[in-house]
């Protein structure tokens, strides 16, 4: 066990670390997007197999780089449940999308794909919140420009700190259309900073709530044993990851898992989890796109409303999402 701290040099020291461990055959990691494009050089280069749990890349060739093996959605499909909630939902005509260039490309990216999805047939207005705003008049602005234009939908693609000041702002303004945001402000920190503002918030995650899903039972209850606590995000999805490295070490034998055989036979294992089926398509770096999900802030608490295609009815056949 090694904690990168979040830190992209500490990742790196720990990666070169790793790599020079003959006894590693797979790593499951690194802890955020920074770390994970620090490293994936590393691991490439010993052709030892990263395995990601709540970190999906985009634009990462599986050519280029075999060993990464992502294990959720990258993070700008999160646009496909916000758009889904959009039309099919809240069935919203003017849409304000926020795009935080504090958050750097992953921002620009959500508020593109949903612009792009949602199309001409709905008005989309598309704002910009400076990396360098941290004036309440600067969030008042913006929330008097989502009200002016007479918005009944909003998407913000920033962080939690800066959602929960735009959510106090946005009820000082009077504004009572939807708002939707990702994972990054699906945080217990932008509920307190919120207060009462975060109510009725909704976020696209790509994780679960287990403790909702009959599949996980067992390992909520040994969770809740060993630490004491209700498993927090992601928790459950590295327990799937885990196991399905360890199909494939297996399925190999310990004479023939070595690195180079673990990337290969990762792309041809099949692993039925508590949270999802784990297997790729033909040159894939991820497995699927369906395990994307919504919460809800009520309470003082996130709500888990299920699969996304569940919950706005967009749900299709074959899907591979949550038992």
């Amino acid at each position: 066990m090694h904690d990168d701290r979040g830190g992209a040099s500490r990742a790196q020291e720990i990666a070169r670390q790793l790599a020079a461990d003959g006894r590693v055959r797979a790593v499951l990691g690194p802890s955020t997007d920074a770390c994970a494009k620090a490293t994936l050089a590393l691991y490439q280069a010993a052709l030892l197999p990263m395995v990601s749990v709540s970190v999906g890349l985009d634009d990462v060739s599986a050519a280029t780089y075999p060993v990464y093996a992502a294990t959720r959605p990258n993070e700008t499909t999160l646009a496909a449940p916000l758009v889904a909630y959009l039309v099919h939902t809240a069935e919203a005509r003017r849409t304000v999308l926020v795009d935080d260039a504090a958050e750097g490309d992953f921002s620009w990216h959500v508020c593109s794909g949903v612009a792009e999805a949602l199309g001409p047939r709905r008005t989309v207005i598309r704002r910009t919140l400076a990396a360098d705003a941290d004036t309440d008049g600067a969030f008042r602005a913006l929330a008097e420009s989502v009200t002016g234009a007479g918005a009944d939908a909003l998407v913000f693609g920033g962080g939690y700190a800066r959602a929960a000041r735009l959510a106090r702002a946005l009820r000082a303004a009077g504004f009572s259309g939807a708002r939707l945001a990702t994972e990054r402000v699906c945080d217990a920190r932008f509920l307190s900073s919120a207060g009462d503002a975060a109510d009725g918030w909704l976020f696209a995650t790509a994780y679960l709530d287990p403790a909702r899903v009959t599949a996980a039972k067992s390992f909520v209850t040994a969770y809740r044993a060993r630490f004491g606590t209700a498993p927090p995000p992601y928790a459950a999805e590295a327990y799937d990851a885990t196991l399905f490295v360890a199909r494939a070490l297996t399925s190999l034998g310990a004479d023939r898992a070595e690195r180079g055989a673990v990337v290969g036979r990762l792309r041809e294992t099949d692993y039925r989890g508590i949270t999802k089926r784990l297997h790729y398509t033909t040159s894939s770096t991820r497995y699927t796109l369906d395990a994307m999900y919504l919460f809800r802030a009520s309470g003082n608490a996130f709500r888990f409303l299920g699969q996304y295609q569940d919950v706005t009815g967009t749900a299709a056949a074959g899907s591979t999402a949550a038992p």
